[in-house]
């Protein structure tokens, strides 16, 4: 039996083929781009995270300067109905430390879009044969679908029964050759392991 070297492709987002880069049978070299998926919704996706992550800093920033004229007011004994109670400053604490909070969750969120933008070009990350596809352009795929297998050709195993006979004079590190029906009139050099 003949071990390969191999790569198994699913698509992290649902989004739209937009492109195939290589058909069953031609080789991809290590980092080609496999397949394009569509990425405007993931585009748009980003944008609006990024517009929540400002808008967040925004809120964080003027919750902070509230909070510190507060203090500097509390600082200055200036508490009075008109000016500050206790329970202005605790309520300046609390939505400055919700303001934060929500500028945790809005770069979480842009990470998250950077990374499923990210997943809309499909790279090989070994050097191979394309052995199996299952997408085309214009197909509508889910998270998790399968896409493609990519086989390597950089280091092949093969796996060989010896006779008993002649099991005595084989060495680990020893040349060996092979031929293959997979392959007819090639034969292939390589070492025992």
């Amino acid at each position: 039996a003949v071990s390969l070297n191999e790569s198994r492709h699913s698509a992290e987002v649902s989004a739209t083929v937009q492109e195939v880069a290589f058909d069953v049978g031609q080789v991809a070299p290590k980092g080609a781009v496999l397949i394009r998926l569509e990425t405007r919704d993931h585009e748009l996706a980003l944008a609006k995270a990024q517009a929540s992550l400002d808008s967040s800093r925004a809120r964080a920033r003027l919750a902070e300067q509230q909070l510190n004229r507060a203090r500097e007011l509390a600082k200055q004994n200036f508490y009075s109905a008109e000016a500050l109670s206790q329970k202005d400053l605790d309520d300046a604490n609390g939505n400055f430390q919700s303001a934060a909070a929500s500028v945790d969750g809005a770069k979480a969120q842009l990470e998250t879009a950077q990374l499923n933008l990210s997943y809309c070009t499909i790279r090989s990350p070994i050097g191979g044969v394309i052995q199996t596809l299952d997408v085309r352009a214009g197909m509508t795929l889910t998270q998790g679908q399968t896409l493609a297998q990519v086989v390597g050709i950089g280091t092949v195993w093969l796996n060989a029964a010896v006779p008993e006979a002649q099991a005595g004079s084989v060495r680990v590190g020893q040349s060996a050759s092979a031929t293959l029906t997979a392959f007819p009139g090639q034969t292939f050099g390589g070492r025992i392991a």
